[in-house]
């Protein structure tokens, strides 16, 4: 599982560690619970920055490139 920005897994992203931490779980769990970004197909995010970055992209926009990662792979 990783940002498809910025290429970081949620352990290494401040966001996500902040808030596993108060829901008492993983990062990598409150990726999958609760970031609206995240995409189960493809196992993959956008953390807030890279969002931002990419211009605030629909999750429609988002899936498309997960999918084009995950076959470039």
């Amino acid at each position: 599982m990783k940002c498809i920005g910025c290429q970081k897994q949620p352990h290494e992203l401040s966001e996500y560690v902040q808030q596993a931490t108060v829901h008492e779980m993983s990062p990598v769990e409150y990726v999958r619970m609760d970031e609206g970004t995240y995409d189960i197909k493809t196992d993959m995010f956008c953390c807030t920055g890279c969002y931002v970055q990419l211009g605030l992209p629909l999750n429609t926009q988002l899936i498309g490139m997960y999918q084009h990662a995950a076959e470039a792979h």
